[in-house]
C-alpha cells in the first residue's frame, strides 16, 4: 500500500477513533509549497549502487501566472538508482501540452521523457518542457457499420492527456480526427456509444503520430475492445473485503472494496484504472485480498504470488489464497502521561510503502498487530491521539529498525525521536459548534487548490489541528494561503434516524501563514466568509465523544 496517510485507518470507518484526514493535491504557486502529487506508479525504485544520496527536483518552468498545479515531488535517493520519471501530474498551461523534462529551463539541454528510466548520478534539476500545441490529422479505417461518431484519446506513456476530440466525419468506414496534439508515441484510446452504453477501444500498442502524417490506423488491427474485468471470490467469511492487483514491480495497479454477499465478494471495472498511462492488460498479477469486520478494521490479509487475470469474470475461491501471517510490533516503557491516549503505528519501508498496526490504546507496553507486510527494514512512527478532540498530541519516529516475523518485535520508547509537527489552532469558536468535527483546508487564494489539510474535535470553544501534506504525511515545511473550515454534527430526522452532516462551513479571506513546527491561533473572526451548511439542528451535538462513536 503506497503511502497515503492515516485517512484509510482512522477515518469514519473506524469506530473507535475518528481523524481530520483529507485527501488534498499540494500547490505550486503559493508561498512555501515544494511538494507536489505523487508521480503514477511505474517501475520500482531500482538498486542503488552507492551510498551518498542525491535529489532530483521537478520545476514547473512557467511563471504562477502562466499555468496552474504543482511540480512532482522531488526525490532523494542513493547514487545509481533508477527511478521512474513523473508525467505532467497536475500541471496545465494554457495553450500548451507537456513534452517530457529536460536538463535546462530553455530546452537546450538533455531531454527525458515522461514515464522513461532516469539513472540518479547526481543532484539535478528537471524543468518541464511545454510545447505549443499543433493541429494533427488521425484517421481510423474500417470502422463498423453503425457507427457514426466516435471521440478519441490521446495519452503519452506516463499517462498525461496529450490531445482529444470528436470525428469530424466517417464516411465510407474511415473516421477522421483533426485535434491539437503533440506529436510522438502515445496509446489511443476511441469511444463511441452503443444502445445503452458507451463501448471503449483502445490502441493494442503505442501508435506513433506526426505533425505531417499520413497518421492512418486500422480499426481491427490496431485497436482492441476494452472487456470490463470482474474478479469474484467465493467461500468468504467477513463483512468486507478490499482487493490489490499488484504488477512485478510490486506497484498496485488496480484495488477495489466490496461488501461480502453469501461468501462472495464481487470486484468490477478493475480494468478502468490508468498505470503510468498504460491501461490494465489482462495478464499475470499479485494479488493481495484484505478482509475486514464490520467496523473496516483489517482481520487478516491474504495473497496469491501470481495467478492469471483475464477479461470478463474472473471467479477466484478463497481456498487459493495463503494467509499473510500478521507481524506483532510492541512499544514498550510508554510513559505514564500518555497512558490512556491513543496510538497508531506505521512501518515505512524504504521505497516510501507504508504499512499501518491499527490504532490501541496506549498502556505501558503497547501490542500492534501489522498486517499484509513481509519481514524487513522499516522507519517506524507512532501517531498520539486524544481519545476525546481526536487531536494528534504527537509523533515519534525510529528510522531503520528490523522487524521480524512472529511477535518478537519490541522497540522501547527511548528508541523514538519526536517529529516536528505543523499546526493551527482555531479559537473562539461559536457555542453552536461544541462537539463538532472540524475539517479544514489550507488552499491558494490564487488557483483555490488545497495545500494542506486536517482536523479536530471542537471542545470548550477551540480545536487544535495537525497539519498533513498531499500524501496524507505530517507536514514538513512552512505554507500559506486560505483557510476552510467545515463543521460537521450530528442530526436526527424523524424518518431517517441519526446521522452526521456538514452544519457550517467558513472560509477567510486573507493568506494565513504556517510556519514549520509552530503551533498557529487563527482567530475565529478571520473566518469571515459563510459559505454555508445545514443549520436547522433538530438534536444536541452529544459532546465531543460524538463523533468517536460514529
Amino acid at each position: 500500500m503506497t503511502k497515503t496517510g492515516f485517512r484509510a485507518r482512522l477515518g469514519r470507518k473506524t469506530p473507535a477513533i475518528a481523524a481530520a484526514f483529507v485527501m488534498a493535491m499540494v500547490l505550486a504557486g503559493c508561498p512555501g509549497n515544494g511538494l507536489g502529487p505523487d508521480p503514477e506508479p511505474g517501475p520500482g525504485p531500482g538498486t542503488g549502487t552507492g551510498t551518498e544520496m542525491f535529489t532530483v527536483t521537478f520545476d514547473r518552468n512557467f511563471e504562477a501566472n502562466q499555468g496552474q498545479g504543482a511540480a512532482p515531488t522531488a526525490r532523494t535517493v542513493a547514487a545509481g538508482t533508477v527511478i521512474t520519471l513523473p508525467g505532467r501530474g497536475n500541471m496545465n498551461r494554457d495553450g500548451h501540452v507537456f513534452g517530457g523534462w529536460n536538463t535546462q529551463a530553455d530546452g537546450e539541454g538533455t531531454p527525458h521523457a515522461a514515464a522513461a528510466d532516469f539513472t540518479v548520478s547526481s543532484t539535478v534539476t528537471l524543468f518541464a518542457r511545454w510545447v505549443e500545441l499543433e493541429p494533427i490529422t488521425i484517421s481510423v479505417t474500417g470502422v463498423p457499420s453503425g457507427i457514426s461518431h466516435m471521440e478519441i484519446t490521446l495519452t503519452n506513456q506516463a499517462g498525461d492527456l496529450v490531445g482529444s476530440g470528436n470525428s469530424q466525419s466517417i464516411i465510407g468506414g474511415t473516421a477522421t480526427f483533426q485535434i491539437n496534439a503533440l506529436p510522438g508515441t502515445h496509446n489511443i484510446r476511441l469511444s463511441h456509444w452503443g444502445i445503452s452504453e458507451q463501448i471503449e477501444w483502445r490502441s493494442i500498442n503505442p501508435l506513433l503520430i506526426t505533425v505531417d502524417g499520413p497518421n492512418s490506423f486500422y480499426f481491427d488491427t490496431d485497436f482492441e475492445k476494452l472487456v470490463p474485468i470482474t474478479i469474484t471470490v467465493t467461500g468468504v467469511d467477513a463483512h468486507f473485503a478490499r482487493i490489490e492487483l499488484l504488477n512485478q514491480a510490486g506497484n498496485v495497479v488496480a484495488s477495489g472494496e466490496t461488501q461480502i454477499q453469501d461468501g462472495s465478494a464481487e470486484f468490477i471495472w478493475l480494468n478502468y484504472r490508468y498505470v503510468g498511462g498504460r491501461f490494465m492488460t489482462p495478464g499475470a498479477y499479485e494479488v493481495r485480498l484484505r478482509l475486514m469486520d464490520d467496523g473496516w478494521d483489517i482481520i487478516s490479509v491474504h495473497r496469491i504470488d501470481s495467478i492469471s487475470i483475464s477479461p470478463g469474470n474472473n471467479e477466484i475461491g478463497f481456498g487459493e489464497f495463503d494467509e499473510m501471517p500478521p507481524i506483532k510490533v510492541t512499544v514498550t516503557g510508554v510513559p505514564a502521561e500518555f497512558h490512556g491516549y491513543w496510538g497508531m503505528l506505521v512501518l515505512m519501508s524504504p521505497g516510501g510503502n507504508m504499512e499501518d498496526g491499527g490504532a490501541m490504546i496506549l498502556q505501558a507496553d503497547t501490542a500492534f498487530t501489522v498486517f499484509g507486510v513481509f519481514p524487513g527494514t522499516f522507519d517506524v512512527v507512532l501517531a498520539i491521539m486524544d481519545g476525546d478532540t481526536h487531536a494528534i498530541v504527537g509523533a515519534r519516529t525510529a528510522s531503520s529498525r528490523t522487524i521480524a516475523a512472529g511477535g518478537s518485535n519490541n522497540i522501547t520508547w527511548s528508541d523514538f525521536t519526536d517529529m516536528l509537527l505543523t499546526r493551527m489552532t482555531i479559537s473562539g469558536i461559536p457555542a453552536d459548534y461544541e462537539g463538532a468535527y472540524a475539517e479544514v483546508l489550507v488552499r491558494c487564494l490564487v488557483s483555490d487548490e488545497e495545500i494542506a489539510f486536517g482536523g479536530g474535535t471542537v471542545t470548550d470553544g477551540y480545536v487544535l489541528i495537525t497539519l498533513f501534506d498531499s500524501t496524507g504525511w505530517f507536514l514538513d515545511r512552512t505554507v500559506s494561503g486560505q483557510v476552510t473550515v467545515f463543521f460537521e454534527g450530528e442530526i436526527y430526522h424523524p424518518d431517517w434516524g441519526s446521522s452526521w452532516t456538514t452544519i457550517g462551513a467558513y472560509a477567510t479571506t486573507a493568506t494565513i501563514t504556517f510556519p514549520h513546527g509552530q503551533n498557529t491561533t487563527v482567530q475565529w473572526s478571520a473566518f469571515n466568509i459563510d459559505i454555508g451548511g445545514t443549520s436547522d439542528l433538530s438534536a444536541p451535538m452529544g459532546g465531543p465523544r460524538a463523533r468517536a462513536a460514529r
